[in-house]
């Protein structure tokens, strides 16, 4: 029997594709943001930003990937961190909103 190509697992049951398996985590990931938030105790620090698809994200854990839904960034060079970007933009805010799309070089006109 061939279980990588049906993709079901040891359990029987389907396994979950690799974006519903992104969706699951970004879910968590945004609950955990919410709580930390509610506490006040963020910092730029738990945030990167994806240079594939220019967005901020609350970092879970130690991610290598990008959790954005039709992003493949990824890997050594993708995820910068959040303190990276606004090195060179300012007016970003320290605090970034998780999923919200930041141009690397500022707001694009």
């Amino acid at each position: 029997m061939v279980r990588k190509a049906l993709r079901i697992s040891r359990g029987g049951a389907p396994k979950a594709t690799w974006e519903e398996r992104k969706i699951a985590i970004r879910a968590k990931a945004l609950r955990s943001y919410e709580r930390r938030r509610l506490a006040g105790d963020l910092t730029e620090k738990d945030f990167v930003w994806c240079l594939d698809c220019e967005r901020a994200w609350y970092r879970r854990n130690r991610w290598t990937w990008c959790p954005g839904e039709g992003c493949d960034g990824g890997g050594a060079g993708d995820l910068w961190p959040w303190a990276r970007i606004r090195a060179v933009n300012r007016g970003y805010p320290e605090i970034p909103m998780p999923g919200e799309r930041y141009g690397q070089y500022g707001v694009e006109v």
